[in-house]
């Protein structure tokens, strides 16, 4: 780690006590926790682990987010998920006591908790409370893995993916057809979480764009027409779109007519 833990602040007193599953518990149990970790405040880009290394350690981020990634047998890097805050980060590795699946960067200044292996699995095993918190959190990935999973084994288009995943962040952000919120992630980013190129999700948010589905301006987001987008997730032609007609009767030769989007003609061999 680039930044050496110490002990500040007293969980007891935190402003967001019980935003992480595993500050959710009764007063003795938090006292007990808060004597034995130790909080830590880590500048951006720093490592809190690495994929492979041994895991000694579990965390709970208390203010910034963390971005997740693994290294693929080509040497490129893949998102698998930017955990924030009330998020914990290595409890699985150290309950199966196995290596760290992943590599958690810190990508804003942000406040962790951490406590040792040894140490969690201590506390789950005198306090029944704080491993049903570990356990209700673990569930909680897996269900959410297995959505991961499920949008990119999928056989539907980019379109239809980009639209599930933008409705699915869009929905842990109430205010976001009210107000502009932040984006956590670059064209980059969505492209490598979906499976899909930098240009085609550059392509396609520009398309949102100009049928007036949401606005972005410099990692900001605001959705104008919810209903749009959620049509776009799950599969339907947008009515932008709906009214455009084509001349069948000028089709070139040996093409046949696939698809329409936007105003523009696809067409297949």
């Amino acid at each position: 780690m680039s930044c050496a833990c110490k002990v500040i602040g007293h969980c007891m007193d935190c402003p967001v006590r019980g935003s992480s599953r595993l500050c959710d518990v009764p007063d003795d149990v938090l006292r007990e926790i808060s004597a034995e970790k130790q909080q830590a405040s880590y500048a951006a880009g720093s490592i809190l682990y690495r994929e492979g290394q041994p895991c000694r350690r579990a965390f709970a981020i208390c203010r910034g987010e963390v971005r997740l990634t693994r290294t693929s047998a080509d040497g490129s890097r893949t998102i698998l998920k930017i955990a924030k805050a009330g998020e914990l980060l290595g409890v699985g590795e150290a309950i199966r006591n196995t290596e760290y699946v992943a590599t958690a960067e810190v990508m804003k200044e942000s406040s962790l908790a951490c406590l040792g292996r040894e140490q969690l699995i201590g506390i789950m095993g005198r306090h029944s409370i704080a491993g049903t918190r570990i356990s209700q959190f673990l569930g909680w990935e897996c269900a959410n893995v297995f959505v991961d999973v499920c949008l990119l084994r999928q056989t539907s288009s980019a379109a239809v993916k980009l639209g599930q995943f933008m409705m699915r962040w869009v929905e842990t952000c109430p205010h976001c057809c009210d107000q502009w919120i932040s984006i956590p992630y670059t064209h980059s980013d969505i492209a490598q979480m979906l499976g899909a190129s930098r240009e085609t999700v550059t392509r396609l948010l520009s398309s949102l764009q100009r049928k007036h589905v949401l606005q972005m301006k410099r990692r900001r987001l605001r959705v104008i027409d919810l209903a749009a987008l959620r049509r776009v997730a799950n599969g339907e032609v947008c009515e932008h779109n709906r009214n455009v007609t084509v001349d069948m009767d000028n089709l070139p030769p040996g093409r046949s007519l696939t698809r329409v989007a936007d105003s523009n003609r696809v067409w297949r061999t």
